[in-house]
């Protein structure tokens, strides 16, 4: 793992009407409270991958591009830009 980051959050909200929120026994229907807990983790994940030789991926390259280039001839494409492979 190359990095881990944890975020956490509390808030907490308390609604009430004016005056009534006071009465005794009723005053609780004229209010409300609410809480919330919100908690987000993130985590970074490195993996290393063995890549082969050089010269095998200029060769792999050289082939796809040789590829598109039969199929742009074969199919009539012109003018369209090479710069891709």
């Amino acid at each position: 793992m190359l990095s881990g980051l944890i975020n956490h959050e509390q808030s907490q909200q308390a609604d009430q009407f004016p005056w009534l929120h006071e009465v005794p026994i009723l005053g609780g229907l004229f209010s409300s409270q609410q809480f919330r807990n919100a908690e987000t983790e993130l985590v970074v994940i490195v993996t290393a991958h063995m890549r082969g030789d050089l010269q095998q991926q200029e060769r792999r390259i050289e082939q796809s591009a040789q590829w598109i280039r039969d199929f742009q001839q074969q199919a009539g494409c012109i003018g369209l830009h090479d710069g891709y492979y």
